[in-house]
């Protein structure tokens, strides 16, 4: 006997990505208890729900859609792909009001080793001809924010980026520093999520390991995966990506804003949302117990999060599955 409850969790300021929770009730299923099959996640639940009967089995099970709307149509989705924009001035256009700065974390290695690297970040702003930053960041290595010309007010861009060298990104495999890293940046509220791995993986003792995890990053969790040399070939990318993102929105105007749902955040209001990260929630905690079950991956985790914020929730939705599978039986 089969039985299904369906919830669609809400956006977690991604792209255009929609996430689905199947919770399935099924007998006489013969599994391990964790086992990975197919696109879910099998448990022996009765031993555990009380309801006495050992062989019935719960599966859960994501589903992931890639919904396409255009701009303008009448679809309220239509403008999932537009970015937030900042405040725009009646018949102001983005490009007279805002610059565009490239803000680093000061934590960065080119950020704080002395006069080679201000240098290093000095011939990236004449290359390039951008403004670069370096201020403490609670999440992320780097942002792009945009400030208001006459008045210095600054607003967060929907781009963030994650750089991790190859060494780096072993270790933080092996401490599970990773998984937690990615889970602070899907949930600070930024879309773009930029992943840059620098360094060459099969010069690495953990080549599949690392290959793996970026395999996960992009294809399961939306990551922009990128791939550089080494230290300069990474400033350079960065440099390209302010241009793409400077590109953007120079040609953005008032009139473009009307059609567009998102506000980027102020500066300060999104220091603060990334500083109430750090404070760990039950929901927190169930999310990492979440990801040590084999193929959850951070966004999944999300999403199981977004219908059931705890343990306890989630197993009473099984619970309310498991009765009306038997009231059917």
């Amino acid at each position: 006997m089969l039985r299904e409850g369906r919830g669609v969790g809400k956006r977690w300021a991604r792209e255009e990505r929609s996430w689905g929770l199947n919770l399935l009730v099924e007998e006489g299923v013969e599994a391990k208890e964790g086992e990975v099959r197919g696109s879910g996640w099998w448990w022996p639940m009765g031993q555990y729900l009380g309801c006495g009967v050992k062989n019935v089995w719960l599966k859960m099970e994501m589903i992931r859609g890639y919904p396409v709307h255009k701009q303008g149509s009448d679809d309220p989705r239509a403008n999932v792909n537009v970015l937030p924009m900042p405040p725009l001035r009646f018949g102001e256009r983005f490009e007279e009001a805002y610059d565009i700065i490239l803000i680093l974390d000061d934590r960065e290695q080119f950020a704080n080793q002395g006069s080679r690297s201000r240098k290093i970040i000095e011939n990236i702003r004449t290359q390039f001809k951008i403004q670069i930053e370096v201020r403490r960041l609670p999440v992320g290595d780097g942002i792009w924010i945009a400030r208001d010309k006459q008045l210095g007010n600054e607003y967060v861009l929907d781009f963030i980026v994650e750089r991790k060298n190859v060494d780096d990104l072993r270790c933080s495999i092996r401490d599970n520093r990773y998984k937690d890293q990615k889970l602070r940046l899907l949930r600070c509220g930024v879309k773009k999520l930029i992943y840059v791995v620098e360094g060459d993986p099969n010069s690495s003792e953990a080549a599949e390991s690392i290959k793996t995890a970026c395999f996960t990053t992009e294809i399961l969790e939306g990551f922009d995966v990128q791939r550089t040399s080494g230290l300069g070939d990474t400033l350079r990318k960065y440099g390209y990506l302010t241009q793409a993102i400077t590109q953007y929105y120079r040609s953005q105007s008032f009139e473009d804003i009307q059609n567009n749902l998102g506000v980027c955040p102020p500066f300060g209001d999104f220091i603060r949302r990334c500083q109430n990260l750090d404070k760990m929630t039950v929901s927190d905690v169930f999310a990492i117990q979440l990801m040590q079950v084999p193929q959850v991956t951070e966004e999944i985790a999300i999403a199981v999060l977004d219908l059931y914020p705890t343990l306890l929730s989630l197993a009473r939705a099984y619970s309310l599955l498991v009765s009306e599978a038997f009231s059917f039986m």
